[in-house]
């Protein structure tokens, strides 16, 4: 769920097809684009020792509160541990943070305007993922658990 939100929604431009950037989006506009996701290409193949880091998890906190139980379990290579929305944070964050070094805004990573988005979306996700083990969970004792993949 949330690895599609980022690539298509919000930050990877999704797959068009030809005919519609040929029909509908001026060349200078497709060359800006394209451009843009090269050099975004990039920056998220420099490893992470070498980028700004910024406190994107205590955003998920912040934005979470009490709200969520922390009964949400994850089942990762056939292991299962408790969810941690920081990482959702960091995971939002991480990838505003390429966009904005790959557009050279590297100050305006970690305004208000970002800490708030990322905000939002970690709670959205996380009460998404609240939702789905609640209803996994519905009608029995144990503790509803997602696939990593599904997250």
């Amino acid at each position: 769920m949330l690895a599609g939100v980022i690539r298509r929604g919000f930050f990877i431009l999704p797959n068009l097809s030809r005919s519609f950037i040929k029909l509908n989006a001026p060349p200078a506009m497709i060359a800006n684009l394209l451009q843009e996701d090269k050099v975004l290409k990039r920056v998220t193949q420099t490893p992470k020792d070498q980028k700004p880091q910024f406190e994107w998890s205590a955003l998920a906190v912040a934005a979470i509160g009490e709200t969520v139980p922390a009964s949400i379990k994850v089942s990762i290579g056939g292991k299962e541990r408790d969810f941690d929305s920081a990482e959702i944070a960091d995971t939002v964050g991480s990838a505003l943070t390429d966009l904005f070094l790959a557009r050279q805004k590297e100050g305006d990573i970690y305004n208000e305007t970002n800490r708030q988005f990322v905000q939002n979306i970690s709670k959205a996700v996380t009460e998404e993922i609240h939702q789905r083990t609640a209803q996994l969970a519905e009608g029995s004792s144990r503790v509803g658990t997602l696939n990593a993949k599904d997250i």
